[in-house]
C-alpha cells in the first residue's frame, strides 16, 4: 500500500499494514482519551483514507468472488464513504472497523508483499 505525501512531492510513500495497525490500536486505547472531540478529525481522515486504501489493495490482491472478500471490501468502503463525524468516538469506531478488515483480509490471504508495487492513492 502507498500513501501520498501532502505538499512535499508528488511521489507515493509506503504505507506499511504495521502502521495501518498501531495507528488504529492507539486510536483505540487509552492514549488516546486525552484527545479533545476537534482534534480528531484529522485522526478520522487518516482511518478513512486507511480503509479506502486497504478496499483498493485487497481488491486487487484477492478473490474478490468470495463472500467474506466481498464483503470485507464493502465494509471498508461503506464506513470510509459514511458521514462520519470528527470525534473520539467517530476515530474509535473507524479505527475498530480498519482492525477487523485488516485481520479478516489477513485471513484470507492477503500479504503486504502482493500490493507492495502498487501505488495507492489517499489523502
Amino acid at each position: 500500500m502507498h500513501r501520498w505525501r501532502f505538499e512535499d512531492s508528488d511521489e507515493p510513500v509506503p504505507v506499511t499494514r504495521e502502521a495501518v495497525r498501531r495507528t488504529a490500536e492507539l486510536v483505540l486505547s487509552k492514549q488516546f482519551d486525552p484527545v479533545a472531540d476537534v482534534e480528531a478529525k484529522h485522526t478520522v481522515c487518516t482511518l478513512r483514507d486507511f480503509l479506502l486504501a486497504l478496499a483498493d489493495a485487497a481488491e486487487s490482491d484477492l478473490d474478490t468472488g468470495r463472500v467474506v472478500v466481498r464483503e470485507a471490501v464493502k465494509r471498508a468502503r461503506s464506513l470510509a464513504d459514511s458521514p462520519l463525524g470528527s470525534s473520539r468516538a467517530d476515530a474509535r469506531r473507524a479505527a475498530r472497523a480498519l482492525c477487523d478488515v485488516l485481520t479478516l483480509l489477513e485471513r484470507e490471504g492477503w500479504s503486504e508483499a502482493s500490493s507492495a508495487g502498487k501505488e495507492i492513492a489517499g489523502a
